[in-house]
């Protein structure tokens, strides 16, 4: 659960949407086997727990937000926020639409703080590099999940997928600097990052530790895999990171 209000929080803080009205509604992010719901209006964002079953409940931990200013600028929305801190410190936070009304992410490789405008502006005119983040589905698609099958009864050619972009994953973490993103762990990223690769093959986002070294162990000694297993070095575990505890037979 600390990590579920870590990860609300990081995300809250990339998704308050002003009067433009680029975004509001719910809107559902997954994180190590917990998900969560944002809720947006014009002025304010609250959070929620999505449990197991996908039933709703309350999480505290989340505050409403106010944005003093949102620039449109490298297919990204930057929120400029003052809270008030005493070192009077801006805070910005950026959110990408990926496919519009569909999915977003809440970008986690940005600056975080300035000490006024004029420094944002120079920094969002040199933001220019490829965005990294958090994926967020709409509540169409939220609905959808609902009624996702369970990974255990993941296809041999699926498997093969979810392999192949957890290497993918792997192999672009390993290219990144550890201080890539601000509020997040390399780690961390790739746990939410897991999970949306489960999402996006068309499984439910819940799923057991036992259910994931079930369907690791099922093809293990496939030859059809063997060289996905070789590059990933180790058995991943269901976070997309090497688990060290399990050697792969070959």
């Amino acid at each position: 659960m600390k990590r579920l209000a870590l990860i609300v929080v990081i995300v809250s803080c990339s998704l308050f949407i002003n009067a433009q009205n680029v975004i509001t509604g719910k809107w559902y992010g997954f994180s190590d086997n917990n998900g969560f719901e944002l809720n947006f209006s014009d002025d304010s964002l609250y959070g929620k727990e999505v449990k197991s079953d996908f039933a709703i409940d309350s999480l505290a931990d989340l505050k409403s937000i106010q944005y003093i200013k949102v620039i449109h600028a490298n297919d990204c929305y930057y929120y400029i926020g003052d809270k008030n801190k005493p070192d009077n410190e801006l805070e910005i936070a950026v959110l990408k639409i990926v496919e519009a009304g569909k999915r977003i992410i809440a970008v986690a490789n940005y600056k975080e703080r300035f000490i006024n405008m004029d420094s944002i502006d120079i920094y969002i005119a040199a933001d220019t590099g490829k965005k990294y983040g958090i994926n967020l589905y709409n509540e169409n698609e939220f609905k959808k999940m609902k009624t996702f099958p369970l990974i255990k009864t993941m296809t041999k050619e699926k498997f093969k997928q979810f392999l192949t972009a957890l290497l993918d994953l792997k192999n672009l973490c390993d290219t990144l600097p550890k201080q890539t993103f601000k509020a997040l762990s390399l780690h961390e990223y790739q746990k939410v990052k897991a999970n949306n690769i489960i999402i996006e093959l068309g499984y439910s986002p819940y799923y057991s530790d036992v259910d994931m070294d079930r369907l690791l162990t099922k093809y293990e000694s496939d030859p059809e895999f063997k060289s996905l297993y070789k590059a990933l070095d180790k058995k991943p575990n269901h976070y997309g990171n090497e688990s060290p505890d399990v050697e792969i037979k070959r």
